[in-house]
């Protein structure tokens, strides 16, 4: 198993390694099954699709996970990401 196969949440101190690294990920919640694969080619951002299952910890995580991960695609791309991913990462609004 290689350590890129785990998923590591971006937080202040980390995005830049996760970018530089491939690893960045959005977290999106439920029964997704898009094809992200040209949005992941375009931005470098991953996006990965957990269980419904959202306890606090996880929500709190992920949430402040996919906030940093937008605020640099905002920053880098305005908002044009937004309609290329096709829907709103979990706590985006």
């Amino acid at each position: 198993v290689h350590r890129h196969d785990f998923l590591v949440y971006a937080d202040e101190t980390n995005l830049d390694m996760l970018l530089k690294e491939e690893r960045a990920t959005f977290v999106v919640f439920g029964m997704v099954t898009n094809d992200y694969s040209d949005f992941e080619r375009k931005y470098g951002i991953k996006v990965r699709t957990e269980n419904c299952v959202i306890t606090p910890g996880i929500s709190k995580i992920a949430l402040l996970n996919n906030r940093i991960i937008s605020d640099y695609l905002n920053e880098k791309f305005s908002t044009d990401w937004i309609a290329d991913l096709g829907m709103l990462p979990f706590g985006l609004n």
